[in-house]
């Protein structure tokens, strides 16, 4: 599998240039046997409707930074909700690459009746920075937020 890279030139007053790897949206979608078959059902039910190649684009974004030294700005949704194999599949990622990870909606997100609804959104909402919290465990920097100066360049993760 190769992923579309688009290649792009923006300037912003950097000292040398610099090149990353912009990522979103993977949506991982594991489960282990800690999770209910329900939940295991659920997120084979979102995988195969509409993330089936997850793993295979963080392999390839792994061995394209691997190769060209570029590091990985992946901003929000990582993974598609909560699960203990979700985020140990995030954090291996992030461990083997030079990766700066902000979160997106779906890193609050624990779909606890195993549907996105706007009943399980609230309750996400209610429990927001405690589930922001545990994910964040997870993960070398604050996915909160984040400040990184490359080359004379403040990036900055909100």
């Amino acid at each position: 599998m190769a992923l579309n890279i688009i290649k792009s030139t923006i300037k912003v007053g950097a000292k040398r240039p610099f090149t990353f790897l912009h990522m979103t949206d993977t949506h991982l979608t594991r489960t282990n046997s800690s999770d209910t078959s329900e939940r295991t059902v659920f997120a084979k039910q979102r995988r195969d409707a509409y993330f089936k190649t997850a793993d295979e684009e963080l392999e390839f974004a792994q061995n394209y930074s691997e190769k060209t030294g570029y590091p990985i700005i992946h901003t929000g949704d990582l993974v598609d909700f909560i699960t203990q194999e979700n985020l140990i599949v995030a954090r291996e990622f992030a461990q083997k690459t030079d990766m700066l990870f902000i979160a997106g909606n779906h890193e609050i997100h624990t779909c606890p009746n195993n549907v996105f609804c706007e009943e399980d959104f609230t309750k996400d909402l209610n429990n927001k920075q405690k589930n922001l919290d545990a994910t964040n465990e997870f993960f070398q920097n604050d996915i909160d937020f984040f400040l990184k100066e490359i080359n004379g360049v403040n990036l900055v993760g909100i």
